[in-house]
């Protein structure tokens, strides 16, 4: 009698939930990234993020999401799973000032559109979204329905905003027009 073995490579498991900030700063690390919830901030700035598709599992992120300084990101469409971001963050009852930025989208200058971030239902706090000189749309808000506000700023190449229709109450922000 001879015996048989084998050796299977598994995939790692996500860890469900992780509990610190976290900086990927290049595309090695975006791709090691495994959590689904992360309770803390997370930013995405790296010169050679090109994608963010092994961050499908992502499904919150309690503190700040900041995707800046990312001149190769295209899309966002490696986070489809995102329902939440700034479930954390200090609002006040009511709030001293206005609500604290919660997602930052900056500062990428190839990226195309936001259509990955259909998931997307609930901001707590503010939205800005800023110097991407490639952005096209922003039609991939479709499912928000709860930001506290929204800057949009510098766009020359912005042609669709269309993706806001199921906002349920933005709040008025002091000395900020519009």
């Amino acid at each position: 009698g001879g015996f048989d073995y084998w050796v299977i490579e598994l995939e790692p498991v996500a860890d469900p939930v992780c509990t610190e900030d976290v900086t990927l700063s290049s595309q090695a690390e975006v791709d090691a990234f495994k959590c689904t919830e992360l309770i803390g901030n997370l930013t995405i700035s790296g010169s050679d993020i090109t994608n963010l598709d092994k961050l499908s599992s992502l499904e919150k992120v309690s503190g700040v999401l900041r995707i800046e300084n990312n001149p190769n990101l295209i899309t966002l469409d490696g986070l489809l799973a995102l329902a939440s971001v700034g479930e954390n963050l200090p609002t006040g009852n009511p709030p001293a000032t206005t609500a604290p930025e919660a997602f930052i989208i900056g500062n990428n200058a190839r990226l195309l559109h936001c259509d990955g971030l259909s998931s997307l239902h609930s901001i707590n706090g503010g939205l800005r979204i800023d110097n991407n000189t490639s952005l096209v749309s922003l039609n991939g808000f479709q499912n928000l329905t709860s930001v506290r506000w929204i800057e949009v700023n510098n766009h020359s190449k912005l042609l669709e905003i269309n993706g806001f229709g199921s906002i349920e109450k933005i709040e008025e922000r002091p000395n900020i027009p519009g």
